[in-house]
């Protein structure tokens, strides 16, 4: 072999030599940001590792869903209950089987949007696992109200069943929640309602007044030993219902806005004004969800924020739902807690 031969070979052996090594650091690269770089729209949920790995199984830093709503044209019917874009009924272990799908063509991609209507339903039932009363949800509805009115709600239909109402506008952004103590908060609020108007706590066949012996209300006529009854005799009954009766009732939210102000002593929040029922369901969440105060209650406001831990019952439930938030976010309760 002469010498130009074999330097045309030394050629060819160099360049297979440096093209392996290009093409083996391409892969490399590429394996690695498969591997470090989630999928933008949509990243699944281990939920079996939260017991080996107690963070937050909803992290904030990556999409966990598509939010078809972000992009969508926000809702602006008449309709105070919003529009209706999927119904799942809830079964006896906590599955959701889907019922029924809205009408209006416009928001098609979100009716459909199983993956996102589950991981809000997951988060919700993740918070009230262990709890009873939890059971006496039947029915779960996406619907939208359109951004910053109702974010989530539970109503007792005409057939006596319980049912959650939650918007994806109001709890997910870019697919993860945006804010997740006015989220928590919401729905600890809204199962403050079911605990105390179940139909462990009031009788939804009593409907007129003249039948009722306590406090008659949407739900039906409170029981004399429930949460309800025991709280509005001590905290409502008298000049303060009937005060609230001739300001707020029927007149809106400003006019409960200003009894708020006129009663500084009395709620803890502006929206405790509302309703009597509307107020012990804001005093359970910040029952839940505050520390116990140490100090001897001086208002009204303070005695409501202590009076649910006269009841054990109320008192476990309170530990289960906070235990079951520190699993689910175990810095939740070291930031201070701000309702917007």
């Amino acid at each position: 072999m002469d010498t130009s031969q074999k330097k045309s070979r030394g050629k060819l052996v160099f360049k297979i030599l440096a093209a392996a090594i290009v093409a083996f650091f391409l892969f490399a690269v590429v394996r690695y940001l498969l591997e470090e770089v989630p999928d933008p729209e949509y990243t699944a949920v281990d939920r079996s590792a939260v017991e080996e790995d107690p963070g937050n199984v909803y992290p904030v830093g990556n999409a966990l869903v598509t939010s078809y709503l972000d992009t969508l044209p926000s809702y602006t019917g008449n309709d105070p209950e919003g529009l209706m874009l999927a119904t799942y009924s809830i079964g006896n272990n906590g599955s959701l089987t889907k019922k029924e799908l809205g009408s209006d063509a416009t928001y098609t991609k979100e009716m459909q949007n199983l993956d996102e209507h589950t991981f809000i339903w997951n988060f919700y039932a993740d918070i009230f696992q262990g709890v009873s009363e939890f059971s006496y949800l039947k029915t779960f509805i996406i619907n939208t109200d359109g951004i910053e009115n109702s974010l989530a709600s539970v109503r007792l239909d005409e057939n006596n069943v319980w049912e959650l109402y939650i918007d994806p506008v109001d709890a997910l952004k870019d697919g993860k929640i945006f804010d997740e103590q006015d989220f928590v908060y919401s729905l600890v609020h809204e199962f403050g309602h079911l605990l105390t108007l179940n139909e462990s706590q009031a009788d939804p066949g009593i409907y007129y007044e003249d039948d009722c012996s306590t406090v008659l209300l949407q739900e039906g006529c409170v029981f004399e030993k429930s949460y309800y009854n025991q709280y509005f005799m001590t905290f409502w009954e008298g000049d303060m219902f009937d005060a609230w009766y001739n300001d707020v009732d029927g007149a809106g939210e400003d006019a409960a806005y200003y009894f708020a102000i006129d009663h500084p002593d009395d709620f803890l929040t502006n929206y405790s004004s509302t309703a009597p029922e509307e107020d012990i369901a804001e005093v359970f969440a910040n029952f839940v969800l505050r520390d116990k105060p140490a100090a001897t209650p001086t208002t009204v406001a303070e005695e409501k924020l202590v009076f649910f831990y006269q009841f054990s019952d109320l008192v476990d439930i309170r530990q289960t739902i906070r235990d079951n938030i520190e699993q689910l976010d175990p810095k939740f309760f070291t930031r201070p807690l701000i309702i917007k």
